[in-house]
């Protein structure tokens, strides 16, 4: 699946195929975002396994992964799960020493 933001609406697309199509908010309109974003995975849910068998947090880190992409390339999204494993390997699952 791919999203084409060409024009004054967003489409998703399966190849060459649209799935949804809609009037691309206003850059400030952030219910607009956060309702094409919830239309948007609702379609993809409907055509794609892979969608429809993610977990939420496979789900959160995956709409990161690609926001960043676009955004920042030296920034990434860490999960709760795996912020928390990280940690424990920097601290070695302890808490840092005050006088540090």
């Amino acid at each position: 699946m791919a999203i084409d933001s060409r024009g004054a609406d967003i489409r998703l697309l399966a190849g060459q195929t649209p799935l949804l199509t809609r009037a691309t908010p206003a850059p400030q309109n952030d219910e607009g975002w956060a309702q094409l974003a919830v239309d948007f995975l609702a379609a993809a849910r409907e055509h794609s396994d892979g969608v429809r068998t993610a977990t939420r947090e496979e789900l959160v880190q995956a709409f990161f992964d690609e926001l960043f992409n676009h955004l920042d390339p030296y920034s990434r999204y860490i999960g709760p799960s795996s912020a928390s494993t990280d940690r424990e390997a920097r601290v070695g699952g302890r808490l840092m020493p005050e006088s540090l």
